[in-house]
């Protein structure tokens, strides 16, 4: 049994509830309600993007904070799109692949899951596969296929050959694909 009395999210305090369920609903209603205030900020209805994109946009706020990245910003603007540009919401989407400002591979597969409920509730091609590459820029990135058989590569902004990469988590993974 893990003690969670002093646990907080965000701004919610694990005291403040009877129970880890009442906390857990009330973390992710905090996420929802900070990405639904984006979108709001946006000059978009809450209603017009899709209900499973929304839980993408839920998670990703939960995991990465991105519901407040200038990048997203764009993003939100093609989900409520008839033909949204996809490559709008994979820059906003698909970024921050670091903890503790070191790139893991982990962050790239919840990415991506993310994402796919975003392209998945749009009708659009999801991801099926990511795989950690060195760029020719001799930075680290990921190289994700696409189920229409197209690929995206994202720079992680991280040089391959510092610290910033994690050896276990990307370097001995290197260019071996993984599905989502």
């Amino acid at each position: 049994k893990v003690i969670t009395d002093d646990a907080q999210k965000g701004n919610v305090k694990r005291s403040d509830y009877k129970s880890d369920e009442e906390f857990t609903k009330a973390v992710l209603k905090s996420f929802q309600d900070s990405v639904e205030t984006e979108i709001k900020a946006e000059g978009l209805k809450v209603a017009d993007v899709p209900e499973g994109a929304m839980k993408g946009l839920v998670s990703y706020a939960w995991n990465a904070g991105g519901e407040k990245y200038n990048d997203m910003e764009p993003a939100y603007k093609e989900m409520v799109k008839e033909n949204p540009d996809m490559s709008v919401i994979q820059d906003g989407m698909l970024q921050t692949f670091t903890a503790d400002k070191v790139v893991i591979r982990g962050l790239a597969d919840r990415r991506a899951k993310d994402y796919n409920d975003v392209a998945t509730a749009l009708g659009q091609p999801t991801i099926s596969t990511y795989k950690p590459v060195k760029l020719p820029n001799g930075n680290a990135g990921f190289e994700f296929k696409m189920s229409d058989g197209t690929k995206v590569t994202k720079d992680t902004d991280k040089k391959y050959d510092s610290d910033s990469v994690s050896t276990a988590s990307f370097k001995n993974h290197l260019n071996k694909e993984t599905s989502v």
